[in-house]
């Protein structure tokens, strides 16, 4: 019985999440507001059957292999910085949620805040980071880790773009080619950063899965 109940709620949960994220994918190239979502679930669900069953199956599976809450939890620490991002771009600002470099790019391609844009996001990534929240197995590390990822990443970037640009401008730069790509791209030094933490932060939730718990002796 518990586990026919952990099968369903698995399934119902990765397949909210699949179909929300589709969806979103979607729409990426258009303002992402909440009519658009829910049109564009409607329009979905009637149109992509393929999509979608392909997409219950592999769910399905996934389940079958017991691999659900592995998945669950690295979307959760994925969500999770997008929810501290999102929380910092409401109380700060863009600028500093993303960084001055990345502020700037998001600015040049039409997006200086993702969110007026797209306000839908203001419940999505809510609503996504607690269905994930929900499946998780390790709920709290998961949590913790995002956080203090997305933090060093706020913190190490000035201090990294900072030590890149002044290598940059001096004489005694080792490759020229570098230096030019630099030059044109000051988003890059953040924006690699993030990928690292971002990276850095899966593996550990991956490692908390592979790792077993440790049991408590029985008296």
């Amino acid at each position: 019985m518990i586990k026919s109940l952990r099968f369903l709620k698995g399934a119902i949960l990765l397949t909210l999440i699949f179909l929300i994220i589709i969806v979103c994918v979607h729409a990426a190239g258009d303002a992402l507001t909440t009519a658009r979502v829910f049109e564009g679930i409607k329009l979905f669900c009637a149109s992509d059957k393929l999509i979608l069953t392909l997409g219950v199956l592999v769910i399905l599976q996934i389940i079958a292999m017991n691999c659900s809450g592995f998945i669950m939890e690295q979307l959760l620490t994925l969500f999770s910085i997008l929810l501290f991002a999102e929380m910092a771009t409401i109380a700060l600002g863009p600028e500093i949620s993303l960084t001055a470099e990345l502020h700037q790019l998001a600015t040049s391609v039409g997006q200086p805040n993702p969110l007026k844009t797209n306000p839908a996001l203001y419940w999505l990534i809510p609503l996504v980071w607690f269905l994930c929240l929900m499946g998780a197995k390790h709920q709290v590390r998961a949590f913790c880790t995002a956080l203090i990822c997305y933090v060093l990443w706020l913190v190490l970037s000035p201090i990294v773009q900072t030590a890149i640009s002044d290598w940059a401008a001096s004489d005694s730069a080792v490759l020229p080619q570098l230096k030019g790509l630099m030059d044109g791209a000051a988003w890059m030094p953040t924006l690699v950063l993030g990928a690292f933490f971002l990276l850095f932060s899966l593996i550990l939730s991956i490692l908390d899965n592979i790792i077993p718990d440790k049991k408590t002796p029985q008296a």
